[in-house]
């Protein structure tokens, strides 16, 4: 299959899935059709149909949430839209030719569309899970010396990076740099939510954040774009 090519996902059927906690709820459906559910911890659920049904998704806080939609030999597709409009979408992040997404979500409903990528009809196993926050390799403080932060090789963005803690006293206006000999890519989280993120705004391929804080605790998370080991200094200079 075409790198990056996602055939229309062709399926109209609407349903229900409980993650943990995450509070999923579908459209109406035929009194006959069971409803597929989604546990966190559970093994994938398998649902065998001539069209793969859209699951509707409602999160109640925001969250760091991974999809997976597995169905080798055939291959799996994975689209994530909000009110019609595509959020994300993915062929073959998965295992394989399977689908995985990988997303920081705000609270809303949204609807997760599987289908097959030449629109056969096909037996998939869906799988939805929060994930847990990652350990902080070290904590930064504004205006201290720079954190070296060792970053792991992985088999996606997640795997291979690493995260720190940074702590702001007073608000105001803070420039934060991830330097590397590779491709450095930084980004800050507070409570479950992405706040921003950069990959080149630094000299070269280096990233840089300039932005008003408020007081509190943040999360600084770095990776080298092509996932490869790499080690990352950050710095966090108020301005």
């Amino acid at each position: 299959m075409p790198g990056g090519m996602t055939h229309p996902l062709r399926s109209r059927t609407v349903a229900a899935v409980v993650v943990g906690p995450l509070a999923l709820a579908g459209a109406a459906v035929a009194a006959a059709q069971a409803l597929p559910t989604l546990t966190v911890g559970a093994p994938p659920t398998a649902i065998t149909a001539p069209a793969l049904p859209t699951l509707a998704l409602t999160l109640t806080a925001p969250s760091e949430v991974q999809i997976d939609a597995m169905g080798a030999p055939m291959d799996a597709q994975l689209l994530l839209l909000q009110n019609d409009s595509v959020v994300t979408q993915d062929a073959d992040s998965g295992a394989g030719v399977d689908a995985q997404i990988v997303t920081f979500l705000a609270p809303g409903t949204y609807q997760v569309r599987v289908g097959e990528w030449r629109g056969r009809a096909m037996s998939a196993r869906l799988q939805a899970q929060v994930l847990p926050p990652m350990t902080p390799a070290a904590q930064i403080a504004p205006g201290a010396p720079p954190a070296v932060i060792n970053t792991p090789a992985g088999e996606s963005p997640r795997t291979a990076s690493a995260e720190a803690t940074l702590t702001i006293a007073a608000a105001g206006n803070y420039r934060l740099d991830a330097v590397s000999s590779g491709d450095a890519e930084l980004m800050i989280i507070q409570n479950g939510a992405m706040v921003v993120q950069d990959s080149d705004s630094g000299d070269g391929t280096n990233a840089q954040i300039t932005r008003q804080l408020a007081p509190g605790s943040y999360t600084l998370r770095v990776r080298d774009y092509g996932n490869r080991a790499s080690a990352i200094t950050v710095t966090v200079a108020p301005l």
